[in-house]
C-alpha cells in the first residue's frame, strides 16, 4: 500500500488523505510526493504540513519517495526549500527516488535543518521562497526559540517576547510579505494591534501547552510555526483553489478585483502546533473520551474570549481581531482535533455577540478524521480586492 500526495494540494484533498490516513491499520511502504505541490494558496500549504505532523504521530515513521533522481537533484532543494518540504524531510525516516528507488535521505534532510537552523535567525525572511515568511520552532530540533519571536535571554535562555514584541513582528511580516503598493495596511496600528495580540496569545499558547503530550512527555516531532503569506490570483483560479471547501469558497465569490485589475490579492497569517490540541489541552482528556459536543464546547471555551487568564493582557486577541476582521471582511479557520470551524467576517450581522464560528465537514461525512495539534488561519483581502 502507498499513499500518493495529490499535486492539487487544497484543504479538501488534505482532508480526504487524512480520512484515509485514519482508516489506515497498518503503515504505508511510503508516501509518493511531488516536488511541486500545485493550489498551495490561502492556507492549504500549511494543511499539508498538519496532515505529515498528524501521519508521524500515527506511525512513529514516515518513508517518502520523491521524484529527484539523485543527491545533486536540483529538485532536492527545490523541495526542501518550501514549508511543506522542510517539514516533510526532518520528519521522514527514510526517503527515496521514485525514478531508481536511490536513498536521498542525507541530501533532504541536510538542507531541510540548515534551513531550519536559518529560520531560527532573527530575519527569518531572508531563507524563505517567493512572498512568504516562515518561523519554524523545531523543539526537538533545535533549542525551539527562533530569535525573531524570543528576542530576550533570561539565565542564558531565550525567552519568548511579550504583546508589544509580536505587535511589531506582525508589523515586519506583513512589511516583508506584501508588495509595497500595500504599505498602508502594515503602518496600519489597528491592523498590527489587533493581529499581533491574537498572534501573541495564541503562540504563547503553544509555548505553554503545545510541546507535550497530556502525559507531560515531550512530543516528537514537535513544530510550532508560524507563517505569513500573500496570494494574487485570478478570481478563477482562486475557485478551483477552495473548491470542495465551501465556507471558503462561497467566501471568495464574494470579491472582485477593482476596476482595470485582473486579481484578487489576500493575506493570510498561520499558526500551526503539534501539540494535543484545543479540547485535549483544556480538559486533559483524550479525545476518545470526549463526544463530540463535548469537543466542540472545550474548543470553543478555549477559544473564544470567555476564557481568560490571570493576567489581564490575556483574553483580548480574540475580540479584537474578530472587529477587525469584521471592519475589513475577513475570514479565520480553526482546525484542531476532528473539528473545522470557519468564521466569516461577511455574514457577522452584531460584533457585540459571540463570535459566531460554524463547523465544516466534508460532504457526506459526518465527522472529520483526526489532526495532531492545532491550526490557526486568517485571510485578508487587500489592496484592490473588494
Amino acid at each position: 500500500m502507498k499513499i500518493h500526495i495529490p499535486a492539487k494540494s487544497t484543504i479538501p484533498n488534505c482532508e480526504i488523505a487524512l480520512a484515509a490516513l485514519q482508516a489506515a491499520q497498518a503503515e504505508p511502504s511510503y508516501v509518493e510526493i511531488p516536488t511541486k505541490l500545485k493550489y498551495r494558496a490561502l492556507g492549504a500549504e500549511i494543511s499539508w504540513v498538519q496532515y505529515f505532523v498528524t501521519y508521524v504521530k500515527k506511525f512513529n515513521s514516515l518513508k517518502l519517495f520523491t521524484y529527484a533522481k539523485e543527491e545533486e537533484d536540483e529538485q532536492v532543494e527545490y523541495f526542501t526549500k518550501r514549508l511543506i518540504g522542510t517539514i516533510a524531510s526532518l520528519c521522514a525516516t527514510e526517503i527515496r527516488s521514485t525514478v531508481n528507488s536511490e536513498i536521498l535521505t542525507r541530501s533532504y534532510k541536510t538542507i531541510a535543518f540548515d534551513r531550519l537552523q536559518k529560520l531560527q535567525e532573527n530575519r527569518p525572511e531572508s531563507y524563505t521562497v517567493g512572498q512568504n515568511v516562515e518561523v519554524i520552532a523545531g523543539d526537538d530540533y533545535t533549542e525551539g526559540t527562533p530569535a525573531s519571536l524570543y528576542p530576550e535571554f533570561v539565565d542564558q535562555r531565550r525567552v519568548i517576547g511579550g504583546r508589544g514584541h509580536f505587535i511589531s513582528t506582525v508589523k515586519r511580516l506583513l512589511r516583508v510579505t506584501l508588495p509595497n503598493c500595500y504599505k498602508s495596511i502594515y503602518d496600519s496600528n489597528d491592523t498590527c494591534e489587533a493581529i499581533g495580540t491574537l498572534l501573541y496569545e495564541t503562540y504563547k499558547n503553544t509555548e505553554d501547552h503545545a510541546k507535550f503530550d497530556l502525559d507531560g512527555n515531550m512530543i516528537t516531532n514537535s513544530f510550532r510555526i508560524m507563517q505569513s503569506s500573500f496570494t494574487a490570483d485570478t478570481p478563477q483560479n482562486l475557485h478551483n483553489v477552495t473548491k470542495g471547501f465551501e465556507p471558503m469558497h462561497h467566501y471568495v465569490k464574494k470579491f472582485n478585483p477593482a476596476n482595470g485589475k485582473s486579481h484578487l490579492t489576500f493575506v493570510s497569517l498561520s499558526i500551526l502546533d503539534s501539540g494535543p490540541g484545543f479540547a485535549q489541552s483544556l480538559t486533559s482528556k483524550p479525545l476518545n473520551r470526549l463526544n463530540k459536543n463535548e469537543e466542540l464546547e472545550a474548543t470553543i471555551a478555549c477559544f473564544s474570549s470567555k476564557t481568560r487568564k490571570i493576567r489581564p493582557e490575556y483574553g483580548k486577541g480574540l475580540e479584537m481581531v474578530r472587529e477587525y476582521l469584521h471592519k475589513q471582511k475577513g475570514f479565520l479557520r480553526l482546525r484542531t482535533g476532528r473539528l473545522s470551524l470557519y468564521y466569516d467576517s461577511t455574514k457577522d450581522k452584531d460584533v457585540k455577540t459571540d463570535i459566531p464560528l460554524e463547523m465544516w465537514t466534508l460532504k457526506q461525512r459526518e465527522n472529520l478524521p483526526k489532526v495532531e495539534g492545532a491550526l490557526l488561519t486568517m485571510h485578508l483581502p487587500v489592496g484592490d480586492t473588494r
